[in-house]
């Protein structure tokens, strides 16, 4: 460990001011941060009454040497810097030389510590008047206690907040130096309970876990990459993972947690057009860059900083995100909630009621309480009550039809030597008139709903169903020209493995593709194969009659400043006068209600103070939304195979403009699993 000197003053005033001890988790900041730049590589922190009454951090890094222990407490007395020309290429976390000073100030303090080969000292301070010094043996490293926090400050006492809420706040500045600092193990331990505990194996992903939790960690894509000097590293979050607020981002400059404002711009700007309304992306971001092009000598907490090239900044942030997400990001899976209900997974299909005074079993998802104490008396159960249970557990969950039989191996696992006696009460319940119906045909309920079934006539895509459906309502050969393009630049392979299904609720379409079920939202598909088929200027429709739309005053400016702009998606927009616009021409994929497309365009463009490219986004979005293929309306076989192709072979359709997902998958494997096919 380098010297501690106390700072000349010419040197000491070129230093922010430092921050004022607040509340106990300023001083775990300082504590861990000075134990972070002593190279420690394990720090355990314990508070009691939310560090109030008792904090303790100890570390195994350098230690402090016996000669300079008592110097450390000292205003502006610091082994981190010497010189002014210091402060333009800081690495530590600490620098000022003010924390230790600022904590024995506020509180009564004890500090062990002992470098490597020297006895280690024990020094007590209290209210700034030192109390104790002398040897005592400790290992290598540096423990500190405070005790009693604004003992002697009682106003700032009063602004102290609950237990709980100031011991949230510790934990949370221990878990962002655990994030900032993988390849370190911290612990902290609250009233005697340990609440975290990192590895510190060095890996992000492990750390993260450990902070962050499980759900967190597995929706993460990996972010490297490297741009004029400036090292981007970490993770960030899939799409539809996003949060409601910023609260789960994470940024490091040069190892030291900040908050900055580029960095979340650059952030946001690239989950443009995948994210939801309202939801703001996750991140762990590494910036690695020239200490001499960051100043972190700006605020007394140390977390804002000024860069010298923002811009520089911004770039390499926002492409090393949108490469992750181009590289990272697939489609989300179905997931499905388990439940006590029949069948939903191996687990509830494999699951045994086991009867202590039973000769057998039925292994059923749910057997109602009476049925229970019927089969408890297993020498007074009768063939009704068996066959009661196996038909509502069994029957009524699909597992018959009109030549099912009943194995009794297959639903009983009973010792050998009642075998015969469950033989002969599984005879009886086939002989049975209550089970007659669920073994000679369906039972007259399910016959009645095959009936209706039937008059339906759902549409079967395996089949020609022209006749079925009058061409009024479907047109084949009418699938949108930005659809049919999409499709084409699909692989010619996909025309043999991919097989439409089926459409659920006139909305969704059901895929099958290389193992895998593909449920997707056809106007969401469709709406993001307009945005894409926008970025270049798109093909414009003339209209025989010109409209003329009238706006209100705000509308009416925003339209006319903007002509240039609407021109360039293919508007063809006339000053009329009077607050009126002619409109005698639209883009081709909007087929109708040109008027309410134009309005709602003005409406949004006049309510936002937008640069130039958020405005082209807002009418991107708002012309894609309106062209769009609407839900519940049916669509045609072609239209539906042009949509899948589209989808399933291009990641650039995985997000409509709003941030909705465009489809969900759901592999064959876990379909098996759901139905106990497979484990």
């Amino acid at each position: 460990m380098a010297d501690i000197i106390k700072l000349p003053k010419e040197i000491s005033e070129l230093i922010a001011a430092g921050e004022v001890i607040e509340r106990p988790a300023s001083v775990i900041k300082e504590l861990c941060e000075n134990a972070i730049d002593a190279a420690a590589n394990s720090i355990t922190v314990e508070i009691q009454h939310g560090g109030i009454l008792y904090m303790r951090v100890t570390d195994n890094g350098s230690g402090i040497k016996k000669d300079q222990v008592k110097t450390a407490f000292l205003r502006h007395a610091t082994s981190k810097i010497h010189t002014k020309e210091d402060l333009d290429k800081i690495l530590s976390l600490g620098f000022r030389g003010e924390a230790l000073a600022s904590i024995c100030a506020v509180a009564r303090v004890e500090v062990l510590t002992a470098v490597e080969g020297e006895n280690g000292v024990k020094f007590s301070i209290s209210g700034g008047e030192e109390q104790d010094f002398f040897e005592t043996g400790c290992p290598k490293g540096t423990t500190v206690i405070v005790r009693d926090l604004f003992y002697n400050t009682p106003a700032r006492m009063k602004f102290l907040k609950s237990d709980m809420r100031e011991g949230s706040n510790c934990l949370a500045i221990v878990e962002r130096l655990a994030l900032s600092h993988p390849e370190i193990a911290f612990k902290f331990i609250k009233d005697g309970k340990t609440v975290l505990n990192t590895p510190g194996d060095g890996n992000i992903k492990n750390a993260t876990y450990s902070v962050l939790g499980k759900d967190f960690t597995n929706n993460l894509i990996e972010v490297d990459s490297a741009e004029n000097g400036i090292s981007v590293k970490g993770f960030c979050c899939k799409p539809n993972f996003c949060k409601p607020s910023r609260a789960h981002q994470y940024f490091f400059v040069n190892g030291r947690f900040v908050k900055s404002g580029t960095c979340a711009a650059a952030l946001t700007e690239s989950y443009k057009n995948s994210l939801m309304v309202g939801k703001f992306p996750s991140c762990l971001l590494y910036i690695d860059m020239p200490p001499q092009t960051v100043d972190v000598n700006v605020h007394p907490t140390k977390t804002e900083i000024r860069f010298s090239d923002e811009k520089r900044v911004f770039s390499a942030v926002f492409h090393a995100v949108k490469d992750g997400l181009l590289k990272g990001d697939d489609r989300p899976d179905i997931t499905t909630k388990q439940n006590n209900g029949f069948f939903v997974n191996e687990t509830a299909a494999q699951e045994h009621i086991k009867l202590e005074n039973s000769v057998f079993s039925i292994p059923v998802a749910k057997v109602e309480e009476d049925d229970k104490d019927k089969l408890h008396d297993n020498t007074s159960i009768s063939a009704e009550d068996l066959c009661k249970i196996v038909v509502d557990d069994f029957a009524r969950a699909k597992f018959y039809d009109d030549s099912f039989e009943l194995p009794p191996a297959q639903f009983v696992d009973c010792r050998q030597r009642d075998k015969e006696r469950l033989d002969a009460l599984f005879a009886e319940a086939k002989n049975n008139l209550f089970m007659k119906n669920y073994y000679q045909g369906k039972p007259a309920q399910e016959q009645e709903e095959q009936k209706i079934i039937e008059e339906v006539k759902p549409v079967n895509t395996d089949l020609d169903h022209s006749e079925d459906i009058p061409q009024s309502i479907i047109d084949p050969d009418n699938t949108p020209i930005e659809i049919q393009l999409a499709a084409k630049a699909a692989d010619s392979s996909m025309d043999y493995d991919l097989r439409i299904i089926g459409e659920a609720f006139l909305t969704y379409i059901i895929a099958e593709y290389q193992n895998c079920l593909y449920f997707i939202d056809k106007h969401a598909a469709h709406e993001r194969i307009i945005f894409n088929s926008l970025k270049q200027k798109p093909a414009q429709q003339l209209l025989l009659t010109p409209i003329i739309i009238k706006l209100d005053n705000e509308q009416y400016a925003t339209v006319i400043e903007n002509i240039d702009l609407l021109e360039k998606y293919s508007f063809t927009v006339e000053d009329f006068g009077e607050g009126q616009i002619m409109v005698r021409g639209v883009p081709a994929v909007i087929s109708h209600d040109y008027e309410s497309a134009v309005i709602e365009i003005a409406e949004k463009l006049s309510k936002h103070s937008l640069p130039i490219t958020s405005r082209e986004e807002e009418l991107m979005h708002t012309v894609s939304c309106r062209a769009a293929i609407k839900a519940g309306k049916r669509s045609p076989d072609k239209e539906r195979m042009a949509i899948a192709k589209a989808v399933l072979s291009s990641n650039d359709i995985m997000y409509c403009p709003h941030g909705r997902s465009v489809a969900f998958k759901l592999a064959k494997k876990d379909l098996e699993k759901q139905f106990g096919r497979s484990k």
